[in-house]
């Protein structure tokens, strides 16, 4: 994944189109159409990166699960921009941005233990569909599927 971030944040610097425009701390969200994925001329996955003062301070991911659900991947905050509503724009924008690509399920998968984010998809209308214990990362973990209908 870090390959991934490191692509697209080379693009970042060029991306010219605002998406969530500029918040009380002075950041903007920019979101760089991904991939080739696109049905009717309208892309189907986007990312968004976060910035917070000129730094940036988080990004999420909305990318294709199938013809009809999209999957909310990757939502991360940076410690310092926590609190700031960040988490919230960028999830606000991933399901905006589903909707009107024609979407009807956002879906994401997270665990239990981070509690701001699962606040924060709630709020956004996300409803838990499934939960099971795991083992990753080196921990025992409660696995969340969560499920949005657009």
């Amino acid at each position: 994944m870090a390959g991934i971030v490191a692509d697209f944040s080379r693009g970042y610097d060029q991306a010219r189109e605002p998406a969530l425009g500029p918040d009380r701390q002075g950041g903007v969200c920019r979101e760089p159409a991904l991939g080739p994925d696109r049905q009717g001329g309208v892309c189907r996955e986007r990312a968004w990166l976060a910035e917070v003062d000129g730094e940036r301070a988080g990004c999420v991911f909305c990318v294709r699960e199938d013809g009809s659900t999209a999957r909310l991947r990757v939502l991360l905050v940076e410690p310092d921009a926590r609190g700031m509503g960040v988490g919230g724009r960028l999830v606000a924008a991933c399901v905006e941005f589903a909707r009107s690509a024609g979407y009807r399920r956002l879906v994401l998968l997270t665990y239990d233990v981070l509690a701001d984010a699962r606040r924060i998809y709630q709020r956004a209308g996300f409803r838990l569909v499934h939960q099971e214990p795991v083992r990753r990362y080196g921990h025992d973990l409660v696995e969340q599927e969560w499920a949005l209908d657009l």
